[in-house]
């Protein structure tokens, strides 16, 4: 079982948080090979040790707002069960980067179907980019509805201050036309405290495991409470808990096999 599970964890199919054991079981048949290999799946493959080839992957605009070139959609059934397919269209955002890191940043979204976690998955995903600034920098927004509400402020106080100009009163949207700033600069700052946090993750992590370059592969694998707790754990304190959750959840018992066990 041990073994069929590791396999699993290697085309990137794991338990969630939460996932009961035999909706997990359930999930993990119906992925099927459908992807070939590409250049993708082979950055994927070397940075999170995983490699999705049951990612649905299509090619259209329907549904994306004008700014999304990209996204990752889940479903779940009437038992539970979740599926996921990757959207992705040709626009001038898509155009700006190579479409196999477009692709693998969303792969990382799709193997965390089961995932509730906003914190890091962004950091996470960006970890794909070939771009060091991108890597850093382009997890400022943690979901979806963050960057439709900056760009709805944007577009409010731009058209607060275009009424002012040409209906020739003030109200002050001078001050409103610089306020998105305001959300940014936060928006950097917990940036800059969460990439702190993950990267303290990180180094403990790699003098607790067994392999040490795949860190960042078992980070794709954690919550975001676990990452926060590691950032403060000694190694030994990382390899207690581990030990003390593999007895008690499947995804732990697998992650214990697969990056602790010598």
């Amino acid at each position: 079982m041990t073994e069929a599970l590791i396999d699993l964890n290697h085309r990137g199919i794991f338990p969630g948080p939460f996932e009961q054991h035999d909706r997990f079981l359930e999930r993990a048949v119906t992925a099927k090979p459908i992807l070939t290999q590409n250049r993708a799946l082979d950055r994927v493959e070397e940075i999170f040790s995983a490699s999705p080839d049951w990612v649905k992957i299509h090619f259209e605009a329907k549904n994306l707002l004008p700014w999304e070139g990209a996204v990752t959609w889940i479903e779940e059934d009437l038992k539970g069960i979740r599926s996921v397919s990757i959207q992705i269209k040709s626009s001038f955002m898509t155009r700006l980067y190579p479409q196999d890191e477009v692709i693998a940043h969303e792969m990382i979204h799709a193997m965390r179907l089961t995932f509730e976690e906003n914190r890091f998955e962004e950091i996470l995903a960006f970890r794909t980019s070939k771009s060091r600034f991108r890597r850093y920098f382009g997890p400022l927004f943690t979901q979806p509805s963050e960057t439709k509400g900056f760009v709805l402020w944007m577009v409010c106080s731009w058209l607060c201050y275009w009424i002012e100009v040409l209906f020739d009163f003030s109200f002050g949207a001078k001050y409103l036309l610089w306020s998105p700033m305001l959300a940014l600069g936060w928006g950097v700052w917990r940036l800059l405290r969460s990439q702190k946090i993950f990267a303290l993750a990180l180094k403990h992590l790699e003098k607790a495991m067994k392999k040490p370059k795949k860190s960042l592969a078992l980070a794709l694998r954690l919550t975001d409470r676990e990452i926060e707790q590691f950032a403060s754990y000694s190694p030994e304190e990382i390899l207690l808990f581990a030990e003390k959750e593999k007895e008690v959840s499947l995804r732990w018992a697998l992650l214990f096999s697969a990056y602790f066990r010598a």
